[in-house]
């Protein structure tokens, strides 16, 4: 029973935090009905995310696991200048490919640049905080294992917003709809 109130009690926060991204989602409803191209890359948008950040994440857990983490060895800042590398180049190349995939699928070169922009800026937080979030959760005592749940739901709240926001930046008033 004991399994059972640990992963529920994590599973239930999972879904309180999952429901945010309704919130945001409501606050751009206009722009979302206006350009539906935008909808249809959106699971796109939040999959690479907790796709990128699930891999980082795996990658901390093995090192911790190897190496025996003990904060201050030097382990954690390591792998964190070298996953900056990682993120930066896994963000470039995949929001090229992002532009390149919405322009053929004629959803035109505005929407095509908000969801590169998006694509790039969800890839490199989630590398960075997927690399970050296992080494949080060791020192703070609380099992790692929680942290590939964790980053799934969370860069997919972050997702919603990042591309909102580009959207909306990006994407003048009147090519919204309203």
């Amino acid at each position: 029973m004991a399994e059972v109130w640990n992963r529920s009690k994590w599973l239930a926060f999972l879904m309180l935090l999952q429901s945010v991204s309704t919130t945001f989602l409501a606050a751009f409803e206009d722009i979302i009905r206006a350009q539906p191209v935008i909808a249809m890359f959106m699971m796109m948008l939040v999959g690479v995310g907790g796709n990128s950040g699930g891999q980082a994440v795996a990658r901390a857990i093995q090192l911790i696991t190897l190496n025996g983490y003990v904060p201050g060895n030097g382990i954690f800042r390591r792998q964190l200048e070298k996953e900056l590398s990682v993120a930066v180049w896994l963000s470039l190349t995949l929001a090229w490919f992002a532009c390149a995939m919405v322009w053929i699928g004629q959803g035109g070169s505005s929407n095509a640049i908000a969801i590169a922009f998006s694509t790039g800026f969800i890839i490199l937080v989630s590398v960075l905080a997927g690399t970050s979030l296992p080494y949080g959760l060791h020192r703070a005592g609380i099992d790692v294992v929680h942290s590939a749940a964790f980053i799934q739901v969370a860069m997919d709240v972050w997702g919603i917003v990042t591309t909102c926001f580009f959207v909306s930046l990006l994407l003048p008033k009147k090519v919204w709809g309203v």
